[in-house]
């Protein structure tokens, strides 16, 4: 089982290329349209989730969210920079979720320019498992309260669950 860059939220600022993509992903534009529920349960992986806290570089700021379901993956994010239109950006990919196990089948690449710096979402096709006694540096975990998302090396992201 392969196991690398599964959730990796790209923010590069410097200098930009143009991707030759004009139309934002249909899928990353609804999950940035979904208000926070009060109710949303932190105890079920499947739903939409934000990042903690927005990545900044800078004057680029983003935030990112992800919309786990049964049989697909959305990874999006909005990136703002002052004097800028915001750009979101992301994609959809088959998945199959469940409680011990996220496995993508296919890859997300999406970059866009913003000013000067381009805001990003790549994910790889691969899987995650949940986290154990025994796999512990990359893996996901409900915490109660968000979902850890540990990338070895990489870190970990965490997000709050905004919507079932």
């Amino acid at each position: 089982m392969k196991r690398f860059g599964l959730f990796l939220f790209a923010l590069v600022a410097g200098c930009t290329t143009d991707t030759g993509k004009d139309s934002t992903d249909a899928d990353a534009e609804r999950v940035f349209g979904v208000s926070a529920s009060g109710t949303a349960s932190a105890s079920t992986l499947t739903g939409i989730w934000e990042s903690t806290s927005p990545t900044k570089s800078g004057t680029l700021e983003q935030l990112s969210r992800l919309e786990l379901r049964d049989s697909f993956v959305v990874f999006a994010a909005r990136c703002t920079m002052s004097g800028q239109t915001p750009v979101t950006v992301g994609g959809r990919a088959a998945a199959t979720v469940s409680a011990q196990l996220v496995e993508i089948q296919g890859s997300i690449n999406d970059i866009k320019s913003i000013g000067n710096a381009e805001c990003g979402v790549t994910a790889s096709a691969g899987s995650l498992p949940a986290c154990t006694a025994e796999q512990s540096s990359v893996c996901f975990e409900l915490t109660g309260s968000g979902l850890n998302m540990h990338q070895g090396q990489n870190g970990t992201l965490s997000y709050k669950k905004i919507s079932d």
